[in-house]
């Protein structure tokens, strides 16, 4: 074999996949139809990832989806695992569904937007009838002149074209702007899913139960992404300063509070905010966010003896709201003792 004969065949040999790619692959990545089925399925399994818990231990989707009944007679703590629902947004099938849906509006920008803003831009005049017959509408004036017929377009805010050496052709165009909002509306999308794919990459949740004073690092992570281990802080803590509720007139809480600060390794407050629900801290890429509250301890002074810190326990009330409680000795040696039970701070 020559060399010459070699050359061709390699040329041949990636001539075959570029023709696939705009024969075969293209106008499937580009189809509407498979863009709105992408769209649909992110749509439903996000929705799951809001229905069903995310990021909760195995014991909890036990309890909550035990296999006897099966919820809809096939949900179960098995699906649920087996699948990835307990953790949907960082399955390898969910970044897949984002990674083809934007691919798809990509081929669709380069292939079909962009032509169409670039041939709306060309202009051009037709000087034979059978191109205006081409044209989705057209119509015929017996009467007028290209003079006046320019004066309306402009007030109707048509940009105007005249062929200054011949003087009796006249072209106008308008809506150019409206062939540039499909892209724009495009490169958001996309953008929205590059940052979901480097959220569930990067990302990562912890939950932590922190009383009023005590200081706490991000340690307790119960989700995290592969590339996460970076992200999580490290050379500063946050300090629940005080915790409080307001309560409606009717005892019913309204709304409860956290003043944070964060400090950093030399225990100096670099940042301080008061959050409460939908109102969170942000700092350096970290959000933390109030979801609960709940009763530690409970503190005893009888007469003037030492102050007493009780831990305090949530008891069982088959969903019959929150109750907790505690046991307070009444006698040193322990014999003797009342229970305490609360339901708020006010109890």
């Amino acid at each position: 074999m020559t060399l010459e004969d070699s050359a061709s065949k390699e040329l041949k040999w990636w001539a075959v996949p570029g023709q696939f790619l705009r024969q075969e692959l293209l106008p499937v990545l580009t189809n509407l139809r498979l863009a709105i089925a992408l769209l649909l399925l992110i749509a439903i399994f996000s929705s799951t990832g809001t229905v069903i818990e995310q990021g909760q231990s195995p014991a909890f989707y036990q309890t909550n989806y035990p296999e006897h009944p099966a919820l809809f007679g096939f949900l179960t703590w098995k699906v649920i695992q087996v699948v990835g629902l307990d953790h949907v947004y960082r399955t390898w099938w969910f970044l897949a569904l984002l990674i083809l849906f934007g691919t798809s509006l990509t081929a669709c920008s380069f292939t079909r937007q962009l032509p169409a803003l670039k041939a709306a831009q060309r202009w051009k005049y037709y000087e034979e009838p059978r191109q205006f017959q081409k044209l989705a509408l057209s119509a015929e004036l017996d009467t007028g002149s290209l003079n006046s017929l320019s004066q309306i377009l402009q007030k109707r805010r048509y940009k105007i074209f005249l062929d200054l050496e011949k003087e009796n052709l006249l072209y106008a165009r308008k809506g150019i702007v409206g062939r540039i909002g499909p892209i724009i509306v495009h490169i958001g999308i996309v953008a929205i899913l590059l940052g979901g794919i480097w959220g569930a990459m990067t990302g990562f949740l912890a939950q932590e139960m922190v009383a009023s004073g005590d200081t706490f690092k991000v340690t307790n992570i119960v989700d995290a992404g592969p590339l996460a281990a970076a992200q999580v802080p490290k050379d500063w803590s946050v300090r629940v300063n005080r915790f409080w509720i307001d309560y409606t007139p009717s005892g019913g809480i309204d709304q409860f509070y956290s003043d944070l600060s964060v400090l950093n390794n030399q225990g100096k407050e670099v940042e301080h905010k008061k959050i409460f629900v939908n109102e969170p801290l942000r700092y350096h890429g970290v959000t933390f966010y109030q979801t609960d509250w709940g009763l530690a301890a409970v503190r005893v002074q009888f007469n003037n003896s030492p102050i007493f810190q009780l831990p305090m326990a949530q008891l069982n009330t088959n969903g019959k709201g929150r109750i907790w409680g505690t046991w307070v000795p009444t006698k040193p040696d322990l014999s003797e003792g009342v229970s305490l039970l609360a339901k708020d701070l006010q109890g």
